[in-house]
């Protein structure tokens, strides 16, 4: 907290008298994470586009992602503070599933867990971007060649439908 309050400017306990301490700030960091991607997340709209958006916004501003990367990493056994509890955040998953966009077989707490990685990546391994892709994560080009990765691999989790199949069907 002492290094968050020099970084601000501020006294140590301004921040405490805000925010209530360490688990306040916390929480509030993740009320602002969520109002901002209401700016661009639809459930509405497909996975996959969904997920571009996603993939927009961590690279756009990569600190919310670096963020969940450190708090992960810190192997403290401090639990940050949940907003929602993880049945929310498996219920889109199971929509989705219904829907069709994901194949039956698949464990939606196993695909809500592995997108998230999937966009951190290029944030948190920007030298295993540059490894694979021979370019930076923040280099022209690079969203939309992995946005189009990304998409397709989704594509692939979905299950085949008469209209579009599979690749490789002929």
């Amino acid at each position: 907290m002492r290094d968050i309050a020099a970084r601000a400017g501020v006294s140590k306990d301004l921040v405490n008298y805000h925010f209530g301490g360490k688990e306040g700030l916390y929480a509030e960091v993740q009320r602002a994470w969520l109002r901002r991607e209401d700016t661009f997340s639809d459930p509405r709209l497909p996975l996959a586009e969904n997920l571009i958006r996603y993939l927009h916004d961590a690279l756009d501003d990569p600190r919310p992602m670096r963020l969940l990367a450190w708090r992960g990493l810190t192997g403290t056994d401090e639990r940050p503070p949940a907003l929602t509890d993880g049945a929310d955040d498996l219920a889109g998953m199971r929509r989705r599933r219904r829907r069709g966009e994901l194949a039956a077989d698949l464990d939606p707490a196993t695909v809500r867990l592995v997108l998230p990685g999937a966009l951190a990546a290029p944030v948190v391994f920007p030298h295993v971007v540059s490894r694979l892709f021979g370019i930076e994560p923040g280099a022209p080009g690079f969203e939309a060649r992995y946005g189009e990765g990304l998409r397709r691999l989704l594509d692939h989790l979905a299950p085949a439908s008469p209209r579009r199949g599979r690749p490789g069907d002929g």
